[in-house]
């Protein structure tokens, strides 16, 4: 491993193996940008389960506001509970460094998805952008000269991937939540083909102080914010529509509405070329890029409620069913067990957290079952089985080593008292010995 920090000024103290806040264990970096860093952890406390840790920029450390706003942004996102949303665990803070505990996602983001499954998009790098504004990979395949963007992924294909992304969006609007920054980057598809939304108003408040701070515009979201948002307006949930259906027009198209030139003025001013009319949501799209907040689709899944079923598409995961209600409630019944067995930790602090986390997980399971998505609501009752089960087996460890641990420490006090005792027999034996040496001597003296 190349880098041995955490972030900036943070040093790892060995790289991989470090322990934060006598809990996570860092395996391997999973990304790095101005935002901050990504880590892959276990938690020693859910038998090594895999969570993804954000370690947060040190310049907000020593800015107190910032720092408060952030942990509030955190707080609020926490609550969101969603099967597309990657849930915020933690706030936590170790040697008075911030940092997240989410949901661990094995997979890619969509940036890189586009990245492998569209051509290079001709826009490439650009001024006024940064680092962040596409995929490494999708910049380099435009330096090699792959040939000129002739597309993006199949309609059937993005309605499969957006869908469940603009149903979490509301879902989160409903809650008084707006995202604020989304693009492909912050979308990550699960090896299974599951989309999940992450980083719900935490980046771009990142972002947006990072800017107060240094002064300097963060640079990947440009591409995608509204023209009400680079106007610095009230966050609502249109400008989450705007940035949803650049996305979508840049799954469609292979590349974003505006990714040349005097990019803001384009976003402000400028019409983005039309879409192709042969998608069925084509109109919808275009809409959603409306200058004016009131021109745009009311949400997300209505920009794309025009799109038919498309005839060999893949069908949304949050829909399958592969159990039966039955099959469910039995699940329940058996996680709700597990919950009555472990609800005795819930005070113990080296337990609390992962008890809320199980907590958090029932919240999530109930919404899901409300909306009789069996199998999804399956998952989440066969989760909290695994973490209860987890948390049994961790809490039996402890107490085992406890118990082994104060037999050891008795042992050696035994052990110790028999020593003494042993050494004060033999004193007392020589003291004996010398007052009858003595004795002898004096009587024949």
């Amino acid at each position: 491993m190349a880098c041995n920090t955490i972030n900036d000024d943070v040093t790892m103290l060995g790289g991989e193996g470090t322990l934060l806040v006598n809990r996570y264990r860092i395996v391997r970096q999973l990304g790095q940008g101005g935002m901050g860093s990504v880590w892959l952890a276990e938690d020693t406390l859910l038998d090594n389960k895999p969570f993804a840790i954000k370690m947060l920029p040190s310049i907000l450390v020593s800015n107190k506001r910032a720092y408060n706003q952030l942990k509030s942004e955190a707080l609020v996102a926490m609550k969101l509970v969603h099967p597309n949303i990657v849930q915020i665990r933690a706030f936590e803070e170790n040697d008075g460094n911030p940092f997240l505990v989410m949901d661990y996602i094995d997979g890619q983001t969509l940036d890189d998805y586009l990245a492998e499954h569209t051509p290079p998009p001709r826009c490439g790098t650009s001024p006024n952008l940064g680092e962040e504004s596409e995929s490494p990979s999708r910049i380099e395949g435009a330096a090699e000269g792959r040939g000129s963007m002739t597309g993006g992924l199949p309609e059937s294909e993005v309605i499969r991937i957006l869908k469940p992304i603009a149903a979490a969006l509301d879902y989160a609007h409903g809650e008084g939540v707006v995202h604020r920054d989304v693009k492909p980057a912050n979308v990550m598809i699960r090896k299974d083909g599951h989309p999940f939304i992450l980083d719900f108003g935490v980046a771009r408040e990142i972002q947006e102080t990072m800017t107060r701070i240094t002064g300097k515009l963060s640079s990947g979201t440009l591409l995608y914010m509204s023209p009400e948002q680079l106007n610095g307006d009230t966050p609502k949930k249109a400008q989450d529509v705007y940035s949803f259906a650049a996305m979508a027009y840049e799954c469609l198209k292979g590349e974003p509405p505006f990714c040349r030139g005097a990019i803001e003025d384009q976003i402000k001013n400028k019409l983005p070329d039309p879409l192709p009319n042969t998608y069925a949501i084509s109109s919808s799209v275009m809409a959603g890029l409306a200058k004016s907040p009131e021109d745009r689709p009311v949400s997300c899944i209505a920009l794309l409620g025009e799109a038919a079923p498309v005839e060999g598409a893949q069908k949304d995961s949050s829909n399958v069913s592969s159990c039966s209600q039955s099959d469910c409630v039995r699940l329940m019944a058996d996680a709700k067990v597990v919950q009555r067995h472990i609800a005795k930790f819930s005070d113990d602090p080296a337990c609390k957290d992962g008890f809320q986390e199980i907590e958090d997980d029932f919240v999530r399971a109930e919404a899901i079952f409300a909306e009789r998505q069996w199998a999804l609501a399956a998952e989440c009752y066969e989760r909290i089985i695994e973490r209860g089960k987890a948390l049994e087996a961790a809490v039996a460890r402890r107490i085992a080593e406890e118990k082994a641990c104060r037999e050891s420490e008795e042992k050696a006090r035994r052990e110790v008292q028999e020593l003494a005792a042993r050494k004060a027999a033999a004193k007392k034996m020589r003291e004996g010995a010398e007052r009858e040496q003595l004795a002898a001597m004096l009587k024949t003296g």
